[in-house]
């Protein structure tokens, strides 16, 4: 479920605006949840950079929980 969350992150991200604005004006309770994505996109590393990241981190939190 995490990993298409991710997925549908990166592509909202993607739409542009006027799509965007329409798309939310008829998504009713998941509004503010694709506004909160889209707030993130000045932030955000293109699509193959973002899914490096995510690889990164999730070996660095399975080497770490070896440790603990």
């Amino acid at each position: 479920m995490k990993t298409e969350l991710y997925i549908f992150s990166l592509w909202w991200k993607e739409v542009d605006d006027e799509n965007a604005k329409r798309l939310m004006a008829n998504s009713g309770d998941y509004k503010y949840y694709l506004e909160a994505i889209r707030l993130y996109k000045p932030h955000t590393l293109s699509e193959p950079e973002e899914k490096d990241y995510e690889h990164q981190e999730h070996h660095w939190l399975k080497c770490f929980n070896k440790f603990i």
